[in-house]
């Protein structure tokens, strides 16, 4: 069974969005969204997906290692702050480098 090519191309423009927004300045915030309409990855896609996830991957690895270093250096700070007047006021959050810390879920209604 074929896949349609409106198909395909429906899922090669949502890819291009994922590398523009990759391959943009370190400092612009990802904003894509997956798109409820495309149905299943096309076959011949699934490289250009996998590659686009191992990039995906690449770039966690680089948050959780700049995160390391900068927990490392709050932990010097607290260590060196507050000399002798109470706890410091260096907050510290751990994650395990392979794991994404939890969703914070906020209800602006309330």
């Amino acid at each position: 069974m074929s896949v349609p090519v409106a198909h395909v191309a429906a899922w090669s423009a949502a890819l291009d969005e994922i590398e523009a927004g990759l391959s943009a300045d370190a400092t612009t915030p990802l904003t894509w969204s997956v798109p409820v309409d495309l149905g299943p990855l096309p076959a011949e896609l699934t490289q250009r997906a996998e590659r686009l996830v191992a990039s995906i991957d690449a770039v966690h690895a680089e948050i959780a290692a700049s995160a390391a270093v900068l927990l490392e250096e709050l932990d010097t700070l607290g260590s060196t702050a507050g000399t002798g007047s109470g706890p410091s006021t260096v907050r510290r959050r751990v994650h395990a480098a392979d794991e994404p810390p939890p969703p914070r879920l906020v209800d602006h209604d309330a």
